[in-house]
């Protein structure tokens, strides 16, 4: 079964290189969320930190393999990219898809605005582990710099402005 997690940006997030994204996954605090999320070591989450690199999916173009498992080298977590016009109809199939008039305005005004579209595809072992971690944290970090917002594969609907609750609980 796949897990899905999607940062819906507003605002183009061009250019965006295996460099940058590796920068910006690198950047966490792999052991807080070892402890915290996982109940793990700090040595796990400092493993983690050794084991992550980001590498282009070949001959696809936006699409990457985020490699994050220090105990599985070869374990990888996929995520795509799209951008401008095949973004924005990500975006409007989101309106039709899963919006039913009950949510906050800004999520309508995000979807309908959308310029930068990152979905990120998780299996049932990166969802329960470190991986949605990883995932969640690059997803809001995408989110911010993209003025949007993030879809967890529950409904849950984050404003990379407030950490602390989701925007918003959609119903199934």
């Amino acid at each position: 079964m796949a897990y899905w997690i999607t940062a819906y940006c507003t605002k183009s997030l061009s250019p965006l290189t295996v460099k940058h994204l590796h920068g910006l996954v690198i950047r966490q605090d792999f052991m807080t969320i070892a402890e915290d999320w996982l109940d793990r070591t700090e040595e796990y989450g400092k493993a983690v930190g050794r084991a992550v690199r980001v590498e282009p999916v070949e001959e696809v173009e936006g699409a990457f393999f985020l490699y994050y498992d220090p105990d599985d080298p070869d374990w990888w977590i996929r995520f795509d990219r799209h951008c401008g016009t095949e973004a924005h109809e990500w975006g409007l199939a989101a309106v039709a898809e899963k919006l039913d008039g009950t949510e906050p305005a800004r999520i309508r005004k995000v979807l309908s605005a959308t310029e930068d579209h990152i979905m990120f595809a998780l299996k049932d072992r990166d969802h329960t582990g470190i991986g949605r971690a990883i995932c969640y944290y690059l997803a809001m970090d995408l989110a911010k710099r993209g003025s949007g917002l993030v879809l967890m594969d529950r409904g849950e609907w984050w404003d990379p402005a407030d950490y602390s609750r989701p925007l918003f609980l959609q119903s199934s």
